[in-house]
Parts: structure tokens; sequence; C-alpha cells
């Protein structure tokens, strides 16, 4: 189950990311910059809820190890 709400919410992020460098080439920041500022904010939100899942994952299986 945590897999797919990831995917789910790379999904997201990727879309906004995409939106994020489209308006700042739109508003004239060279579009290099947008892409740059885009990948940084990727590699942030891949690291975070990267993190998220892992402890959700280690909870869930601590729960399932106590009711059994």
């Amino acid at each position: 189950m945590g897999k797919i709400v990831y995917l789910i919410i790379q999904i997201i992020v990727i879309t906004c990311i995409f939106a994020i460098a489209i308006t700042a080439s739109y508003f004239g920041l060279p579009n290099p910059i947008g892409v740059i500022i885009g990948v940084i904010l990727f590699i942030v939100y891949d690291v975070l809820f990267m993190t998220l899942i892992d402890k959700f994952e280690k909870r869930r299986r601590k729960f399932s190890k106590t009711n059994h």
C-alpha cells in the first residue's frame, strides 16, 4: 500500500515541478534555472517522502507484530 501512495505522491510532485519550471520560464527566468529548481525540489521531496514512508512501514510492522 505504501508503494502505491508513494507513486501517486511522486506523480503529483513531478507535475508540480513541471508547472514551476513552466511558470519560471513564463516570467522570463531562463528555462535551465526553472529545471534546476525543479530538480532540487524533486530531490528534497524524494528524500523526505522516502524517510516518511520508511517510518510508516516500520510503525506498521510493529503494530502487526503486537497483534499476532
